[in-house]
């Protein structure tokens, strides 16, 4: 991971995406096929409004992600890509490997399971952070309702 360039492009399924170098050790990731707005939460800060158009959580989505985050992981953000259909949580940069792998094994929760019934706008789900040591870690995860019980679709990149 020497790459010292500003730019950095992937062919992925959906299209080309095309990573930026930022200040401060961050990085813009631009997936144009879909337009993403970020959800705002009562009571809670949204870091990620300065960047996208904001809309008010819609019912049930709080407890949804509550029941496939385990609650020793800060959630720091959510954005919706309402093409895809796709919630994309960003979690704490310190969240470990460990947590990450309990996000999957509630993922498969009843609770979950319920809820996504609920909140049928919610196809996919892609949980995501910036690690702590970026040149050795990367992490993502995705499921989506193709793919919700023991042959789901989990990606760790």
């Amino acid at each position: 991971m020497d790459n010292t360039s500003p730019t950095v492009s992937f062919a992925t399924k959906s299209g080309e995406l095309v990573v930026k170098k930022r200040d401060n050790n961050f990085v813009e990731m631009d997936f144009p096929q879909y337009g993403i707005a970020t959800i705002r939460f009562v009571g809670a800060p949204n870091p990620m409004a300065e960047f996208f158009s904001e809309f008010d959580a819609p019912s049930h989505l709080s407890d949804l992600i509550d029941s496939f985050i385990p609650s020793s992981v800060k959630v720091e953000g959510v954005a919706y890509a309402s093409e895809a259909r796709n919630l994309i949580v960003v979690i704490d940069r310190q969240t470990t490997n460990f947590e990450l792998s309990e996000i999957y094994t509630a993922k498969r929760s009843k609770k979950f399971k319920t809820l996504r019934s609920v909140v049928d706008f919610v196809g996919g789900v892609t949980i995501t952070l910036a690690p702590v040591n970026a040149k050795n870690q990367v992490f993502s995860r995705f499921f989506d309702e193709k793919n919700d019980g023991d042959g789901d679709s989990l990606q760790e990149v």
